[in-house]
């Protein structure tokens, strides 16, 4: 995720896109964002406005292995 991020703001990504992120743990869209906004913090610095527009172009699609 810090990879993409690193291209997000240098607009290095095509547009329009959409970040969508795969897991098996059960949560929604906003406690992902908010997951992935903190691991972004700690790993990048990230900038909280940089990281609010990041975080809405990111989903996270539940599957079952």
């Amino acid at each position: 995720m810090a990879s993409l991020f690193n291209l997000y703001p240098n607009d290095g990504l095509p547009g329009p896109f959409l970040i969508v992120g795969c897991g098996r743990t059960k949560i929604g869209d906003d406690e992902f964002r908010e997951s992935m906004k903190k691991a972004l913090t700690e790993s990048c610095g990230l900038d909280q406005e940089k990281g609010d527009a990041f975080a809405r172009v990111s989903v996270l699609s539940p599957h079952r292995i």
